[in-house]
């Protein structure tokens, strides 16, 4: 009897082990599984190996079984194989896509999700370690949002970073998050210091002259013509 004890988590094209067998002749060994198995091959050299797509979990079976045959083409025996998995405790996979958000979302509203798994599937907690001005927050799911009586203003600050810690209990892995405001065109009305004005000509080709003494103004003219001046 052998035994192999190979760390959870490896791929099909890592080698688990290699049985290993004696012929006093000196003969070829071939070397086969007894009955099919779900989980494992066995290559000709007793190489050992999991099969395309199967997962070795130390969580749900912590010792497999095998039997392989072993064969010079004249005389063959068997031998019982032990595969017992070591515990690995992975840390979480995070992706973050880029956000982008209207300057004008309310707060509390979802602006975007910071995706996390775990290969264990140990609950995850989100929290936010570095933050730009107390603007944002995140809750169980990673769901990213303004934060309660908080606002983005895309004249103020055109792009925020944060930094997410995501933790399975005991691993921890940290992004950053990139966060693009885009403008809103606001409203004359929403701004206590523009005004409207309209003046008419009655003649071709007549000036007006449009004071602008005693301050400094950031205005548009409209002629009326299709031409639009600032």
């Amino acid at each position: 009897n052998q035994e192999f004890t190979p760390y959870e988590g490896i791929s099909s094209t890592d080698l688990i082990g290699t049985i290993k067998a004696e012929d006093l002749d000196d003969d070829t060994l071939r070397f086969t599984l007894m009955s099919e198995s779900a989980v494992f091959r066995v290559n000709s050299k007793g190489e050992i190996r999991l099969k395309e797509g199967a997962l070795l979990d130390y969580e749900e079976i912590e010792e497999h079984l095998i039997e392989v045959e072993v064969s010079d083409g004249m005389e063959s025996a068997t031998a019982n194989i032990s595969i017992k998995v070591r515990d690995v405790d992975f840390i979480p996979e995070v992706e973050v896509l880029p956000i982008s958000v209207r300057e004008d979302t309310p707060d509390g509203e979802t602006i975007g999700t910071v995706n996390a798994t775990d290969f264990e599937d140990d609950p995850l907690e989100f929290s936010i370690v570095s933050i730009d001005n107390n603007l944002f927050e995140i809750d169980a799911l990673g769901q990213l949002s303004i934060a309660d009586n908080r606002s983005l203003d895309f004249e103020t600050k055109s792009s925020h970073s944060i930094t997410v810690l995501v933790s399975d209990g005991v691993n921890e892995v940290k992004v950053e998050v990139g966060i693009q405001v885009e403008d809103v065109q606001e409203a004359i009305s929403d701004n206590p210091d523009a005004f409207i004005t309209e003046w008419k000509t009655t003649l071709p080709d007549e000036e007006i002259v449009i004071g602008t003494s005693g301050g400094v103004f950031d205005n548009t003219i409209d002629c009326g013509d299709g031409t639009i001046e600032q």
